[in-house]
């Protein structure tokens, strides 16, 4: 039997989303894909409150080693949350230097590796505040300009979330503004499983 195409799942809290409770997927948007497809072998690495430099740390142990055929990865609302809310200094461009690094040494140890980049989001409600929506938006510019150069897909997870908006709440999708419902895990499932029905 040939081996399973591994996807490694990677970010924050929304990836992660009681992981370690509910193993080994969690309850979020990577346990609805695990269902939708089957016949991969799926990885959550996800861990929450992570930023970018936490995912450099971490990423020998939890992505060089692992040897995932495809990479999925969300991150970025943390920056602008840890740093706004707990003074946890960071910076743009560190933010795409440490992030460019990451996708850079996977790809050195498996020069096919599929790379899907996702669009961090929020809505202003909940926690979030008004001066979150800013500095978010300029990571959103840098996470896409870094996926046009080096992903496979990109996948614009503000601007779905912002279309169901014509049929649901901010709140119904993003009850604290950051986190999912399980309706906004169950939408970006959707995106992310046709993007990997596409790629594979």
């Amino acid at each position: 039997m040939a081996n399973k195409t591994i996807v490694l799942f990677q970010g924050d809290s929304i990836t992660d989303c009681n992981r370690f409770s509910v193993t080994p997927y969690g309850d979020g948007y990577v346990s609805k894909v695990v269902k939708a497809l089957p016949q991969l072998e799926i990885i959550n690495r996800g861990i929450s409150g992570n930023r970018v430099i936490d995912l450099k740390e971490r990423w020998k142990e939890d992505a060089l080693d692992l040897h995932p055929d495809v990479l999925v990865i969300m991150i970025g609302v943390n920056e602008v949350w840890h740093y706004l809310s707990y003074g946890k200094e960071y910076s743009d461009s560190q933010y795409e230097k440490d992030y460019r690094l990451i996708l850079d040494e996977l790809k050195h140890i498996n020069p096919k590796l599929k790379i899907v980049m996702m669009q961090p989001f929020l809505f202003e409600v909940g926690v979030v505040k008004a001066d979150w929506v800013a500095p978010l938006d300029r990571l959103k510019v840098i996470v896409k300009r870094i996926a046009h150069e080096k992903a496979d897909a990109y996948i614009p997870l503000q601007e779905i979330l912002n279309q169901a908006t014509k049929d649901y709440s901010k709140e119904e999708l993003l009850p604290d503004g950051v986190h999912p419902s399980d309706l906004g895990h169950q939408l970006i499932a959707n995106e992310v499983t046709k993007v990997l029905q596409k790629l594979l």
